[in-house]
């Protein structure tokens, strides 16, 4: 029975225990050289001469394989959002161009006299 408006349909999808057949021979082919390239990674990180950053990698690699990856953990987070009212955002935004405008300032412009550097404009 198709669902006409999308979403979910009973009885469709892979079934649970039944292996996913375009991934299962490609693993079942790299776990016949897993030995290799456990051997591969050890070889680099004795390497005198691999760079530091290609030996942190092998070494991620094995701990990943040896260990697992480190599981993450989220807590959740409750967030309560207040409206701030239009005056006051326009009161932050003022300010927040005052002070830009003043950096400007500062930087640009104390530049040009420090510089002693004559010119046409000011941003004022």
């Amino acid at each position: 029975m198709m669902n006409k408006h999308g979403g979910k349909r009973p009885g469709a999808g892979r079934k649970k225990g039944v292996l996913n057949k375009s991934t299962f021979e490609l693993k079942q082919r790299a776990a016949e050289h897993g030995e290799e390239v456990l051997n591969a990674l050890i070889r680099i990180i004795r390497s005198d001469d691999a760079p530091a950053n290609t030996i942190v990698a092998a070494c991620r690699e094995l701990l990943d394989r040896g260990f697992g990856r480190p599981a993450i953990h989220v807590e959740a987070v409750e967030v309560n959002i207040a409206r701030i009212p239009w005056d006051e955002l326009r009161e932050i935004s003022r300010q927040s161009i005052e002070k830009s405008a003043q950096k400007h300032k500062e930087l640009i412009e104390g530049r040009y006299e420090r510089l002693g550097i004559k010119r046409e404009y000011h941003s004022d």
